[in-house]
Order: C-alpha cells, then sequence, then structure tokens
C-alpha cells in the first residue's frame, strides 16, 4: 500500500477497532452479558425452532402454511408430531392431525424451497431438517358435511419435545 508509516499505523488501528465493536456488539446481541445481562439469543444451536408464516384456512378445511426450520441441532432432524387448528375466542382445537395422519401425508402436500435440505414425511410425523423451508398442505381432517366458521384461529405444531410453534390463520 502506497502509505507512509503513520497513515498505515491510523489503518490498521482503525480496522482493529472496527474489528472490536464489531465482535463486542454481536455477542452482546446475541448472548449479552456484555452490556446487559446474560440471555439465551433469539435462536438456539442446541434447541430446534420452527418459524410458521403464510398460514391460510382453505375453503375445505385444510391448511397451508409456510415453515422454517430456522435452529437447531445440524446433526438431528426435528420432528413434528402433532399440528392443530386453534378457535382462538376458546382455545379449542378445531382441526388435528395426528403423528399417523402427519407421516401418511402425500410428498405432493410439500413444496420445499430448496433440493438439498427438504422437509417430509417420517416414521413419527413431520421431519425438518434445520435450513429446510417449505409449503406444506395439510388436508381438512374434518367430515365432508362439517364446515369451520369465519372466526379467528391459530395453527399450532408440536413437536416430539413439547414445544409448541404457533402462527396466525388468515381465511381466503
Amino acid at each position: 500500500m502506497p502509505l507512509s508509516n503513520g497513515a498505515f499505523k491510523k489503518f490498521v488501528l482503525t480496522l482493529f477497532w472496527i474489528t472490536v465493536v464489531f465482535i463486542v456488539a454481536t455477542y452482546s446481541y446475541y448472548r449479552g452479558s456484555v452490556f446487559t445481562p446474560y440471555h439465551g439469543g433469539p435462536v438456539s444451536s442446541a434447541k430446534h425452532h420452527w418459524k410458521l408464516d403464510h398460514a391460510t384456512l382453505l375453503t375445505d378445511g385444510g391448511v397451508t402454511f409456510h415453515v422454517y426450520v430456522d435452529s437447531g441441532v445440524a446433526a438431528e432432524p426435528s420432528n413434528v408430531l402433532e399440528a392443530a387448528l386453534v378457535d382462538i375466542s376458546t382455545g379449542l382445537p378445531v382441526e388435528k392431525w395426528t403423528s399417523s395422519t402427519l407421516s401418511a401425508l402425500p410428498k405432493s402436500a410439500f413444496s420445499n424451497d430448496f433440493a438439498y435440505q427438504q422437509i417430509h414425511t417420517g416414521k413419527f410425523g413431520i421431519t425438518g431438517p434445520v435450513g429446510a423451508q417449505a409449503t406444506i398442505r395439510l388436508p381438512s381432517a374434518m367430515p365432508s358435511w362439517a364446515t369451520i366458521g369465519q372466526g379467528s384461529y391459530v395453527l399450532e405444531l408440536t413437536s416430539v419435545n413439547g414445544h409448541v410453534w404457533k402462527a396466525p390463520v388468515q381465511h381466503p
């Protein structure tokens, strides 16, 4: 670099302090204990997390939603054992998909965003490795004569560890 010794020293010290501020700020954001008390951070590498969005109630009583497994142990996929459409006003499930129902979903129920990390059916329900994203369609579990009212609903997915992830459901 065509810099004098003094200018080079200022350049290096500037880069050093930018690096220190970036590392300390990032650590403080994810773990705390620098400027704030320690906290677990927005995501955990030890605990799976499914981010649900775009949940929509279909006219036949089924539900479609987009899901992203955004954290967890990379060596082991996360398993969802149960899904439920819950009426917010009563807190009771209107529809429920059990482990056996979820594990029997056809491949056409999954529209994966990536070819290399895919959410799919497993022995105990829906299986998703870290980094997988997909749009999933859950068929109606209700009798053909039953209908779902125009209330407010939330979709809940329950994992093998008992973790519950929720998303508000939109009407078509």
